[in-house]
């Protein structure tokens, strides 16, 4: 077999693509999925607290679930 600098060239290339791929696929399931986008923007309030009101529409969105807050907006019997 060559082993000359070309094969050395796609070997290093191929593990560049691999590299990236393995770097972008987290972050890409973690865009996709709505409950993933909400604990990723939970973290964010931390140092961005004018979010508080958009993760917690976000929460009421993606668990449905409503409790007793500001932006309740009716009662549930």
């Amino acid at each position: 077999m060559y082993e000359g600098p070309s094969v050395e060239k796609a070997i290093l290339l191929i593990n560049i693509v691999e590299m990236l791929n393995a770097f972008l696929d987290p972050l890409l399931y973690v865009l996709w999925f709505r409950e993933c986008r909400f604990i990723l923007m939970k973290i964010l309030t931390f140092f961005f607290p004018s979010m508080r009101g958009t993760v917690e529409q976000m929460r009421i969105d993606v668990y449905d679930i409503v409790t007793v807050s500001q932006y309740r907006t009716s009662t549930v019997l």
